[in-house]
C-alpha cells in the first residue's frame, strides 16, 4: 500500500471516530486531509461529524512553532482557500464552519500574527495568512470586527502592501477596498450627525435593528439620511464606499418601516384613513410557554374584548370556529403565525411582538391571541425569507448579472444581487424618454417626450419628485446614465415588462373616486361588446385604487373583473378588499392602475381619469410618466374619460395636458361625450354626454330605430333596437305564444323559437302528483300490514311461551305430589317395621 493509500485510510477511520487524534498523529491527520482529492467531500465529511471538526482543531492546536505553521498550517490553508467552490458551498457556511474550528485553535491566530509582524512566514504561509484574514473580515457577526480592527492596525496592511508576492499583494488590495466600506465616522461638526436620538440610532448602521423599537417608533425626530449630493463631495472620496453603503441601508430601512408608523397612526387615531392591519382591544389574560410535549418560548396571552368580525361576517357556530380558522381561506388568514405585532398602551408603543397562532385559543369565544415578546427572535423570524434568498444568491454566483427593466429597480436591490464573483453587470431599461404616438397623427416636432416611471417606494418625502435630494426612487440604471457613464441606446423598443406596482396618490391622503365616470365606463364597455369586441380585448385603466375598487365593484355584475396580482395586494392593502375576496378571480374584462399595467398592451383601452374639482388638483396625474404609460397601451383604440377643464388649468401639470389636450383637438379627438355612430343608419350620429344617454339613443349598439328584421320564423320581427348583428337566421324568436292545453283546462305559453309544448306541463304535474300519492298510499298500507303480521307473529310466538311454562308447572306439581306420596309409603313402612318388633 503506498502512502496516499494509506492517509485515504487514516483519514476515512478518523473521520469514522476510529482513531483519536494525539500530539503523534496531528501532523499525518493534516497530511491526509490536504490528500483528499475533491475538497467539497474533503468538507463534507468533516462537517457532517461534530468529531471530525474537533480533530481539525486539536490538530491546529498541539503545535504552533514556525515550522509547523510554515508547512503543515500553510498546505491546510492553501487546501481550504485554494479552490473557489468551497466559498459557495451552502452560502459559505460549510467553510466558514471549518474555519471557525481552526481558528478556535488556542494560541494559533496569536502565533500567526506574531509571525507574520516578525517577518517569519514563508511565502506559502503569508498567502494562507492573507487568504485567512480576507475571509474572517468579510464574515458576519461580531468577532469580524475586531479582525477589521486588526488589518488596521500599523505593521499588518502595510506589510501585505510590500510584499514581494504578487498573491499577498493582490489581497492586500481586497483586504484595504473592504476595510473602506466600514469607514463611516461623520465629521465633529456634521449637524444631526447619527446617533443618540433613541435606543436603535447608531453611528455604525450595522448595530440598528431592522424592524423600529418602540422607542424609536415614538421618537419625534428625523431620521440620519444622507442627501444623494453629499456622496458626489470630492472632500468624501475617501470614505465614498463606505457613506454609499451606509446611506442605502438607512434610506431603505425608513421606506421599509415608514408603513408600519403609518398603520399605528392609523390604529391609533392621528390619521383618519383605512389601514389592513388587524387591531382590537384585549385584557392581559396569562402567559403561555406551549404544551407538555412541545415547550415555545415564553408568551403573554391577550384576551380580546369582542369577537372577530370575520365569525360573523361568515355566520361561523360556535362548534366550527376551530375548523373555520385551519380550513377556510379566510380563517387561515387571520393573524397568521409570526406577523409582526404591536401592543399600545394608553395611545402609545410599549413593545413589538410576533403572533403564535393557536386555533384552539383562537377560536374561543371571545378569542386569546398569543404574542411572543422577545426581540432578537422578532428580527430573526423576520430575516429568515432574505437570507434564505441571499444563499440561494451565493450559491448561484453569477458571473454576469443581467438586469431588465433595470429604469424601474431600486438601487439597493441590485446592490443585493451583486455577488462577490459577478464580473460584469447589464442592466437594460429606458431610465428617461419614450416617444408617444398613440392613436394620433402627430409631426416629428409635436412628438411627446416623458419619463418612464421610477421604482416603487412608499415614502413621498425620499422621492426624486419631493425634490428633498435624497433621490431613494431613482434607480442604478438612471444614474449612471445621466453622470454620462458610457451607455447604449435601442433603435427601437417595446413596452416594459410589468414590474413593482405603485401605489396610492402620494400627494393626497386618500384615493379618488368619480362615480360619473365609473358609470361612463360601464356603458363603455357594453357599447364596445355590442359592436363585437370581447372583454378579453379591452382593458380598463384608472390612476387611483379607489376608482379601481368602485369599478370592480359595478362591473362584477355585468362582467367579472380581472384584477393583477399587484391591484389586488394594494386593494387589500388600502383596505378596500379583504385578501380572501383577492384569491378568486373569474373572468376576463381587465381593471388595472395605469402604473401597474406598465409594459402591457390590449387593443381597446378605456382610460378614467377620476379627478375633477374647482381645485383644479390632479395629484399625481401631472407626472409626465404616467401620461406616457396611458398613451402607449392601447393597439387599437384609447378611451379617455375626464374633466379637461380640471387637467388644464391645474397649477402643477396644467402645462404637460394643455399641450397634450391640444394635440389631441387638433386632430379632432376630443368630445364633450362618447361619440357614436349607427354602422346601417350612418346620418345616425350622436356624442352621449351622460349613461343615460346610452339607453335612448343605442341601447343595443346601434340607434334607436327598431331593428325591423323579419326572423326565421316567419312570422316575427326582432324586437330589438338597430344593433350591428346583420344576420338573423341564427337568432331565436323570442316572441310569446298562448294556447289551451289539449285537456282545455290550461292555458299553455312558450317562445315561438322553442315551438308548442307537446303536452301541458300543469296536466303532467298534477298527473305525476297523483301518481305520487298513489304510490306513497301503496307504500304506507304495505308497511301497515308488514307491521300487522309481524304483530301476529310475535303475540303467537308469546302464547307459545305461556302454553310451555303451563305445562313446565303443571308436570312441578305432579313430580311434588309422587315424591310426597313416595314418602308417606316409606315412612308408613317404617313405623309398622317399628311396631313388630
Amino acid at each position: 500500500m503506498d502512502r496516499k493509500d494509506k492517509l485515504n485510510k487514516f483519514f476515512n477511520q478518523t473521520v469514522l471516530g476510529k482513531l483519536k487524534i494525539n500530539p503523534n498523529t496531528s501532523r499525518q491527520f493534516l497530511e491526509a486531509v490536504c490528500a483528499q482529492p475533491d475538497p467539497v467531500v474533503c468538507l463534507g465529511k468533516l462537517v457532517s461529524d461534530p468529531q471530525a471538526l474537533e480533530n481539525i482543531q486539536s490538530a491546529m492546536s498541539f503545535d504552533v512553532s514556525p515550522q509547523f505553521l510554515n508547512n503543515h498550517g500553510a498546505a491546510l490553508l492553501t487546501y481550504l482557500f485554494g479552490d473557489p467552490t468551497l466559498k459557495q458551498l451552502s452560502g459559505g457556511d460549510i467553510l466558514n464552519k471549518v474555519v471557525g474550528r481552526i481558528i478556535g485553535a488556542p494560541l494559533l491566530w496569536p502565533s500567526l500574527v506574531q509571525l507574520f509582524r516578525r517577518g517569519l512566514l514563508a511565502e506559502q504561509a503569508e498567502i494562507g495568512f492573507a487568504q485567512l484574514l480576507l475571509h474572517l473580515i468579510t464574515t458576519s457577526g461580531d468577532q469580524a470586527a475586531s479582525y477589521r480592527d486588526l488589518a488596521k492596525e500599523p505593521g499588518i496592511l502595510e506589510r501585505f502592501s510590500d510584499s514581494t508576492v504578487q498573491d499577498v499583494k493582490s489581497i492586500s488590495h481586497k483586504i484595504r477596498h473592504i476595510l473602506s466600506t466600514y469607514d463611516t465616522d461623520v465629521p465633529e461638526d456634521y449637524e444631526e450627525g447619527p446617533g443618540g436620538r433613541h435606543d436603535n440610532d447608531f453611528a455604525d448602521f450595522r448595530k440598528i435593528t431592522i424592524l423600529p423599537t418602540p422607542q424609536e417608533i415614538a421618537c419625534q425626530k428625523d431620521p440620519f439620511l444622507r442627501r444623494s449630493a453629499e456622496l458626489e463631495d470630492p472632500a468624501t472620496v475617501t470614505t465614498r464606499l463606505a457613506h454609499y453603503i451606509d446611506n442605502q441601508f438607512r434610506l431603505n430601512r425608513d421606506d421599509l418601516i415608514y408603513d408600519v408608523r403609518e398603520e399605528l397612526s392609523a390604529a391609533r387615531g392621528e390619521k383618519q384613513r383605512k389601514h389592513r392591519a388587524f387591531s382590537t382591544f384585549v385584557h392581559l389574560a396569562g402567559t403561555f410557554t406551549g404544551n407538555v410535549d412541545r415547550r415555545l418560548r415564553w408568551a403573554l396571552v391577550f384576551r380580546c374584548t369582542q369577537d372577530l368580525h370575520q365569525f360573523h361576517s361568515y355566520k361561523i357556530s360556535d362548534r366550527d370556529r376551530r375548523s373555520f380558522l385551519q380550513d377556510h381561506p379566510a380563517g387561515s388568514k387571520i393573524l397568521r403565525r409570526q406577523s409582526l405585532a404591536c401592543i399600545i398602551v394608553n395611545g402609545q408603543p410599549v413593545s413589538l411582538s410576533t403572533v403564535y397562532r393557536d386555533e384552539e385559543l383562537l377560536a374561543r369565544k371571545p378569542p386569546h391571541i398569543i404574542l411572543q415578546l422577545e426581540g432578537e427572535a422578532t428580527v430573526v423570524h423576520t430575516l429568515i425569507k432574505l437570507r434564505l434568498a441571499r444563499k440561494d444568491l451565493r450559491a448561484v454566483c453569477p458571473d454576469v448579472l443581467l438586469v431588465e427593466e433595470a429604469g424601474e429597480i431600486l438601487e439597493s436591490h441590485i446592490l443585493a444581487a451583486l455577488g462577490s464573483t459577478t464580473k460584469h453587470l447589464i442592466l437594460i431599461g429606458d431610465h428617461k424618454y419614450v416617444s408617444c404616438w398613440t392613436q394620433i397623427n402627430l409631426k416629428a416636432k409635436d412628438r411627446l417626450n416623458f419619463r418612464q416611471l421610477r421604482p416603487k417606494v412608499n415614502n413621498y418625502l425620499l422621492t426624486v419628485e419631493k425634490g428633498a435630494g435624497f433621490d431613494l426612487n431613482r434607480s442604478l440604471f438612471e444614474r449612471l446614465v445621466l453622470k454620462d457613464y458610457p451607455h447604449h441606446t435601442l433603435s427601437s423598443q417595446h413596452h416594459e415588462a410589468q414590474d413593482i406596482a405603485d401605489r396610492k396618490d402620494l400627494s393626497s391622503t386618500s384615493s379618488k373616486q368619480n362615480s360619473h365616470e365609473v358609470d361612463m365606463v360601464l356603458k363603455i364597455v357594453k357599447y364596445l361588446a355590442q359592436q363585437g369586441y370581447s372583454t378579453d380585448k379591452m382593458v380598463v385603466l384608472t390612476p387611483y385604487l379607489g376608482q379601481l375598487h368602485k369599478l370592480r365593484e359595478v362591473l362584477k355584475n355585468e362582467a367579472d373583473p380581472l384584477l393583477n396580482d399587484l391591484d389586488s395586494h394594494d386593494l387589500v392593502k388600502a383596505g378596500l378588499l379583504y385578501a380572501s375576496a383577492s384569491d378568486v378571480t373569474k373572468a376576463r374584462l381587465r381593471l388595472a392602475t395605469i402604473d401597474n399595467y406598465q409594459g402591457e398592451e390590449s387593443p381597446l383601452v378605456i382610460v378614467s381619469l377620476t379627478r375633477s374639482n374647482s381645485d383644479n388638483d390632479i395629484g399625481f396625474m401631472m407626472s409626465p410618466e404616467r401620461l406616457n404609460v396611458l398613451l402607449s397601451r392601447a393597439r387599437d383604440g384609447l378611451f379617455i374619460i375626464g374633466n379637461a377643464n380640471t387637467f388644464m388649468r391645474s397649477r402643477r401639470g396644467g402645462e404637460l395636458w394643455t399641450k397634450f389636450l391640444a394635440l389631441l383637438r387638433s386632430q379632432g379627438c376630443i368630445y364633450d361625450g362618447f361619440p357614436i355612430k349607427c354602422e346601417r343608419h350612418p346620418s345616425r350620429q350622436r356624442v352621449l354626454a351622460s349613461p343615460s344617454d346610452f339607453e335612448v339613443h343605442c341601447p343595443d349598439g346601434g340607434c334607436a330605430e327598431p331593428c325591423g328584421t323579419m326572423l326565421n320564423c316567419g312570422h316575427h320581427v326582432c324586437p330589438s333596437k338597430c344593433h350591428q348583428l346583420h344576420d338573423h337566421s341564427k337568432m331565436a324568436c323570442g316572441h310569446l305564444m298562448y294556447d289551451k292545453c289539449p285537456a282545455d283546462r290550461h292555458t299553455l305559453q312558450w317562445k315561438c323559437s322553442e315551438g308548442q309544448p307537446t303536452s301541458c306541463r300543469r296536466c303532467d304535474k298534477e298527473k305525476k302528483n297523483s301518481e305520487t300519492q298513489a304510490r306513497d298510499d301503496y307504500d304506507r298500507q304495505q308497511k301497515l300490514d308488514a307491521e300487522r303480521q309481524k304483530h301476529d307473529k310475535e303475540l303467537a310466538g308469546i302464547e307459545r311461551q305461556i302454553k310451555a311454562e303451563q305445562d313446565a308447572q303443571r308436570e312441578r306439581l305432579a313430580a311434588e305430589k309422587r315424591e310426597w306420596a313416595q314418602k308417606q309409603k316409606k315412612k308408613y313402612l317404617e313405623d309398622m317395621r317399628t311396631t313388630k318388633q
